[in-house]
């Protein structure tokens, strides 16, 4: 968030941490003065580049050294962030593109067991994410048919309406039963269930 400041209190999360060590032990010695050397910029695209092999990983590395030079520039401790604006190494598109087709879930359905495709249904019909849909439980369901989720990225609170196709499907599904996302059959696709 612009103008905002983040403290190192903020940079304690677990792939945060992994990284802090690997930037402690390529560059702990490097004293502040050299980071007013514009060339210090492309030994920091070195290091991020020789993680190319994981894209992914050497982008997440890359933000979290931008944040580490983010809060010592707002705290005053150097003049720019060399890390500002460094583009991405990961290029395999956006993930909005990687979607589930006509034809994918037509294979799907009959591939799968009733409570695997109770779940894959669910994230389709609501739109929300994995971890979102695994949390879900009878009780997410109100009684007018709609359904309560807190999402856990956003905390937000959101009330999604059932499409019919959905409500037929919760309609079929035993209503003593267990959710069907912490069924064994479905936890042993999604362990987080």
């Amino acid at each position: 968030t612009p103008g905002r400041t983040h403290g190192p209190s903020q940079l304690h999360g677990q792939p945060y941490t992994e990284y802090l060590k690997q930037i402690d032990e390529e560059f702990g010695d490097m004293p502040i003065a050299a980071l007013r050397d514009p060339e210090v910029r492309g030994e920091f695209m070195v290091w991020r580049d020789g993680m190319a092999a994981t894209p992914r990983k050497a982008d997440y590395a890359w933000t979290v050294l931008a944040r580490v030079f983010s809060f010592a520039k707002n705290r005053g401790r150097i003049p720019n962030n060399p890390c500002e604006r460094g583009g991405r190494v990961y290029t395999g598109g956006n993930r909005r593109e990687i979607i589930w087709t006509e034809d994918l879930l037509k294979q799907l359905g009959p591939a799968c067991s009733k409570e695997v495709w109770a779940v894959v249904m669910f994230g389709l019909w609501t739109g929300q994410r994995e971890s979102d849909v695994l949390a879900m439980s009878w009780g997410s369901i109100d009684p007018s048919g709609r359904i309560r989720v807190k999402q856990f990225k956003t905390d937000a609170r959101v009330l999604i309406p059932m499409g019919e196709p959905l409500a037929a499907l919760v309609a079929s599904l035993p209503k003593a039963a267990t959710w069907p996302a912490r069924t064994t059959r479905a936890s042993t696709i999604w362990p987080g269930a």
